[in-house]
């Protein structure tokens, strides 16, 4: 009786091991999701809060239009006041970003899913993030991805193993083939993220330079008839105008940033899994940077809207 006392005991330490183990490694597989679609998330956000430098000029636009033109101002005019980034879901780097973000929440979702119902879901969310990968890598580079039937097929297999009782070792060797088979798919993604996300940083910057100069202009004609308050909120708009054209060049360098920390934690993580391991200091250090840079986002965004609202 005594030995097999001993036996079960022995057997339920290891079995909390390893449980302790797989919780470990989901929780920075987590990590890695939760920071990774979070500063995509983030970039996103602070690109939006640019694109109103369109909206601005072309309200200028209409502003200075002669008397006659007024009369005749209509709705297709105001349709017309839209930003560079308005339709960004047909633009195949926008969409880009926004899978990069839905491939890592799936990979954090398929890591913590308590039951296989949310594992499937997790799961269709990747395979359609893969999909989604491929379709807007041909777009921006005319070339393939490389992402075949066979590694599609290869994860499903390896998701199928977790069972329906959920295995956590099974679960643990599904997200290792994940990582292993997307690793390289995922960097060359990176880098066409950062390569074209700033493609439109030169329309931008002319945008915001013509706002500046109308600013000032108007306020040449005006400022003899202004008394000194009224003077001084002009002046502030124009520093204003000024000051977002001096961050334009800075906020598109953080936009191409944010994908090459993923690209950098998804190799982190990829070197981790190759020796059986989730959890490294590599792995922590470069969750911490994205952590970091998304807090820099998050205040450059506070930024931008302060000095809009000024």
């Amino acid at each position: 009786m005594s030995k097999r006392l001993t036996v079960f005991s022995f057997l339920v330490v290891c079995l909390l091991s390893t449980i302790g183990c797989v919780s470990q490694s989901a929780t920075h597989v987590k990590n890695f999701s939760d920071a990774s679609s979070s500063l995509t998330a983030h970039t996103q956000t602070v690109l939006d809060a640019v694109d109103s430098s369109t909206i601005e000029r072309k309200l200028h636009e209409l502003a200075t239009l002669p008397p006659d033109r007024v009369k005749a101002l209509s709705l297709e005019d105001l349709a017309y006041v839209k930003g560079v980034y308005a339709n960004k879901n047909k633009l195949p780097v926008f969409r880009a970003i926004s899978t990069l973000k839905k491939y890592t929440n799936a990979l954090g979702n398929l890591s913590t899913a308590d039951f296989r119902k949310d594992i499937d879901s997790a799961a269709e969310d990747l395979y359609g993030a893969m999909t989604s990968m491929q379709k807007e890598y041909k777009e921006i580079t005319t070339k393939d991805l490389g992402l075949k039937d066979e590694t599609f097929a290869i994860i499903a297999t390896a998701v199928d193993a977790i069972g329906t009782v959920i295995v956590e070792k099974k679960r643990a060797d599904a997200i290792k083939k994940i990582v292993t088979e997307n690793n390289e798919h995922i960097a060359v993604f990176c880098d066409v993220i950062h390569d074209n996300v700033a493609a439109n940083v030169d329309l931008v910057k002319i945008n915001t330079n013509r706002i500046v100069r109308e600013k000032i202009e108007a306020y040449k004609k005006q400022a003899d008839k202004m008394v000194l308050e009224s003077k001084l909120v002009e002046l502030r708009k124009i520093h204003t105008a000024v000051n977002n054209y001096n961050k334009i060049d800075r906020l598109y360098k953080d936009a191409q940033k944010s994908p090459m920390l993923v690209k950098k934690a998804h190799q982190a993580l990829y070197d981790a899994v190759q020796k059986d391991k989730f959890t490294t200091e590599n792995i922590v250090k470069t969750i911490g940077e994205m952590n970091e840079f998304k807090s820099h986002l998050e205040s450059f965004y506070k930024e931008l809207l302060t000095e809009k609202d000024k």
